[in-house]
């Protein structure tokens, strides 16, 4: 037994091709037994990915490469994009047209459109500090609440593996922050002169980037990380504490970084 080994062992999920369950569910507990090592704390099947409804087989040659699919996307839109269209522990499709159009619709316009539209507007009204909020009024209590119900529910999927429900979850979130948008106008609360609606506007769409970034971490770790970045969020926080309210410094200057996803 290598130095460390129980380190890591036993593991608190054992990831296995559902094909394979007789091996790892009996065989291979038994082989641990003998040894007198402890069990897996829980063994999860994934299923089987098709192309285009057919099996991929290299026989047949339908296989997609994945170095090939990284030169068109990054990899956490090939990550999103397989749990977001297959719920883990099924079997699914993939199609080049279904990533195309998660990554465009979802990836580009919803999220990353998002974070750049508040990161643009944090700089041209704050010269990219983040402002200190005035009063929530009942519209951010709202999405306060809203975005702690979320936070919890997507913890909640994430922690059965059920991975496509969790980004459903999120996904509420991301839209009711377009809708937030909309409803405060950051640009006529400028117009207008409302400094204070407008510091209050800013810094809720800056907390919500910050809380849908923690959540999309384990799906797009990479586009997550550089987000986080951008808003100065180094410091290591329990996940409880990460998800509530009032994380963000403000005073602190932001990064104005190009679109997190371009469209294609």
């Amino acid at each position: 037994m290598g130095e460390g080994f129980l380190d890591f062992w036993p593991a608190d999920f054992h990831v296995i091709g559902k094909d394979i369950i007789r091996f790892h569910c009996i065989i291979w507990p038994a082989l641990l037994k003998t040894l007198q090592l402890p069990l897996p704390k829980r063994i999860f099947s994934h299923g089987f990915i098709s192309l285009k409804g057919e099996k991929i087989s290299s026989t047949r040659g339908n296989i997609l490469q994945p170095e090939e699919l990284l030169k068109e996307y990054p990899a956490d839109a090939l990550r999103f994009y397989l749990f977001r269209e297959i719920p883990f522990g099924y079997d699914g499709d993939f199609s080049l047209e279904g990533l195309k159009e998660r990554y465009n619709q979802e990836l580009a316009n919803d999220w990353g459109n998002f974070v750049r539209r508040v990161e643009v507007m944090t700089n041209k009204y704050f010269g990219s500090i983040i402002p200190s909020p005035t009063t929530f009024s009942s519209l951010e209590q709202e999405l306060i609440s809203f975005s702690k119900e979320i936070w919890e529910n997507a913890t909640s999927h994430i922690e059965e593996f059920h991975f496509s429900l969790a980004l459903q979850e999120i996904w509420k979130l991301v839209k009711r922050a377009n809708q937030y948008i909309e409803e405060t106008s950051p640009w006529t609360l400028h117009k207008n002169n409302d400094k204070e609606r407008l510091s209050t506007a800013i810094y809720t769409t800056l907390e919500l980037i910050r809380k849908i970034a923690l959540l999309l971490f384990p799906f797009t770790p990479f586009s997550s990380s550089r987000v986080l970045e951008d808003l100065g969020c180094k410091e290591p926080l329990n996940w409880q504490e990460a998800g509530e309210w009032n994380k963000l410094t403000p005073g602190k200057k932001i990064a104005l970084s190009p679109p997190l996803f371009s469209k294609k």
